[in-house]
């Protein structure tokens, strides 16, 4: 059989791209390097889709005029070295040998809004964490277990609450803000 098909749009969709080499992969996330207030730079977590051409498209977690380090993946060869390189980029000036506060077992709390839900984690774009050092990001949490927080969907404004352990910062607490949905 043959068919003959002509696909076509009325309007043409708009795509957020960044240079594929921008896009650092640690095996669970994607993180993109961001130019912050006095070039310093911020890592930021994205959700990815398609690769067209040397770009690829950035369905969440940065917004257009943003600036990307274009090439950063030479500076982190591990999803260790991706820990610990992190935290240093997005401004937190420890000493080598001084533990962050999020080493120890605090419990961190935050207002934010589920942009992604998985088995394992969700996707939260958070405020300011003024404890943490950190500005204003989307970063995924993970789940103590995959059944956690069955009533959190995609598109809540939520308070939560979360520590961080070794293999990188879990959930303790979520719950929908004010309003729920929005």
């Amino acid at each position: 059989m043959l068919m003959r098909v002509r696909l076509g749009t009325d309007k043409p969709a708009s795509r957020l791209l960044v240079p594929t080499e921008a896009v650092i992969t640690s095996g669970k996330r994607f993180v993109v390097l961001v130019a912050g207030e006095n070039n310093a730079m911020q890592p930021v977590v994205v959700t990815t889709g398609r690769d067209i051409g040397s770009d690829t498209e950035i369905l969440s977690g940065l917004s257009e005029g943003q600036k990307v380090v274009a090439s950063g993946q030479f500076l982190i060869d591990s999803e260790a070295n991706l820990k610990s390189v992190l935290p240093k980029l997005s401004g937190n000036q420890d000493k080598p040998d001084t533990k962050p506060a999020a080493k120890t077992s605090a419990i961190f709390q935050a207002v934010g809004k589920v942009e992604q839900v998985t088995p394992e984690a969700l996707t939260i774009s958070h405020n300011a964490i003024p404890e943490l050092k950190w500005g204003a990001m989307t970063m995924d949490f993970d789940k103590p277990r995959p059944d956690a927080f069955p009533e959190i969907k995609a598109g809540q404004e939520i308070h939560f609450s979360f520590k961080e352990t070794d293999e990188g910062y879990v959930l303790e607490s979520v719950s929908p803000s004010h309003g729920g949905h929005k």
